[in-house]
Formats: structure tokens, sequence, C-alpha cells
């Protein structure tokens, strides 16, 4: 998970909502997200300004999202108040699409209602400050807390399904291709420089992905450290470098970018 800077709603969703909630509220106007749904012109501004701002990745899990994804709301449902289910600021893109044929066992398929109110502050958002500073990646994939004491980062993990053995692969995956020893220290500065450039596109939401592009990036940080003493030390290889305690974000627009189930080498549908 990194974090997510908001930007100002599209104008077509703001104009929306003011002829909704203007008072004395005129007959038929109701600002819900059901009536959202309805507007297509106003929903299509609505996610692709959400895919821009999120890199092309889903909110919770860093998948690759491309056209495959849901709006969801980081406040569930079913306890919003009165307009909040269709405000720009609880809704985020997230994988999968909309009505999959079973349901996803991690990320926002699995969150499901959660948080309740009385359980808000053990969910940690994509929206909190600094959130990508709280949990870490092994070399293995492996997800955890960064710190022993954060409750909240701990029960975010399980109720999100961000330890599901799936996701463990595909992050793992992800490092291990980004990670690949190479024969020159020139190539390692090269990857890594590579790295630092797509780092930039997707914080500046200039990354646009490519119908043939696999791997967006994976642990910019991870990476980056790992190669970075490559290049000290050229004659490591960053597969000999462990990467335990690491952490995917311990800087602004760190994440995990990695190909969905759905987008793997010869998946279908």
């Amino acid at each position: 998970m990194r974090q997510i800077h908001k930007k100002s709603p599209p104008q077509a969703l703001t104009q929306w909502r003011q002829a909704r909630l203007a008072f004395p509220p005129a007959p038929g106007m109701v600002c819900n997200y059901e009536e959202l749904r309805k507007a297509k012109a106003v929903l299509n501004a609505l996610e692709q300004q959400l895919l821009k701002e999120q890199g092309g990745l889903c909110a919770y899990t860093g998948l690759q999202l491309r056209n495959k994804f849901h709006l969801e709301h980081l406040v569930p449902q079913k306890y919003c108040h009165y307009g909040q289910d269709a405000a720009y600021t609880n809704l985020v893109a997230c994988w999968p699409a909309p009505n999959p044929p079973s349901k996803t066992p991690y990320g926002a398929q699995k969150k499901d209602d959660w948080p309740a109110p009385s359980q808000s502050h053990l969910f940690v958002s994509p929206l909190v400050t600094a959130c990508h500073q709280r949990f870490t990646f092994n070399s293995r994939g492996q997800i955890k807390a960064t710190q022993n004491t954060d409750l909240a980062a701990q029960v975010t993990i399980v109720n999100l399904g961000l330890d599901h053995p799936e996701l463990t692969a595909l992050r793992r995956q992800a490092l291990q291709g980004a990670l690949s020893p190479l024969k020159k220290k020139a190539a390692y500065q090269r990857r890594l420089t590579a790295l630092q450039q797509q780092e930039t596109q997707l914080l500046s939401g200039q990354w646009s992905v490519g119908p043939t592009f696999r791997v967006l990036f994976c642990s910019i940080r991870c990476s980056s450290t790992a190669l970075g003493k490559a290049l000290k030390r050229h004659h490591c290889t960053p597969a000999k470098i462990p990467l335990q305690g690491v952490g995917v974000g311990t800087g602004p627009g760190s994440g995990i970018g990695f190909v969905s189930p759905g987008q793997r080498r010869g998946a279908t549908g």
C-alpha cells in the first residue's frame, strides 16, 4: 500500500453533487452512489481520474488495474452519512472488476463492510499520511507491520488479506524480476535510474501502462536500496543482498506494482 494524494474531484462530479446537495433539494435529486452509477459521463470522468491519481494501481493490493477495477468505498457504504458514498474523498479504484465469478480473498472484497465506526482506528487507509511506512516486505514477498506495536497495521493486513499466498507469490515474482542479477556495474546504474524515473512518473500522474507492460515497478525503495548496495559493492549481485526488513514504503510513492492474476501470461478472462 502506498499513500494516495487526493486531488480535486473532476468538475463533472462536483457539479453533479452541487445540484443534489442544494437546499432546498429539488424533487428527485438524490446524492448517493446508486444515482451516481446512472450518470455515465460523470462516472467515466471519476474513474479515469482515480486511475491516473493512483498510477493505475489498486489502492489496497498494488495490482495493476488497467480496465479491471471497481469503485471502492473507504468508509463502507452501510456506514456512510448522506452523500458520503458518492464523495470523491471516499472513493478509490480497486481490483477486481465488478461482479467477478467468485469472491477475491484479498483487497477490497476481503475488506467488505469493514471497518465499522467503532473499528475505524484500526484501518490504515491509503489516504493516511505516510501509510507506506507502516508496512514492510521481505525478499520473499511477505508483508508485515513495520513496527510490532502497530496494531492497526497488523489488523489491516489481516482484514484486507494482504498476506494472502497469491499476493505474496506475485510480490516475490515481481521483486525477483526487478532484482535479477546483472553482469556489469553500468547495467545496475541503468536499472536504478529507470526505477527512479518510474517512481517520479507515477507520483506526477504521467505514468501510462502499455498493453504489453507486465510489471510497473515493484517496491521502488526495496529495489533501489538493493541496487544501491550492488553499485557500492559491484562484485555483488542484487540476488545476494538480503532484503529482510527493508521497507517497501520508506519514501513517498513506494508501492508494489505487479501483474494481477488475470493478466499473467496465458491467463484468460
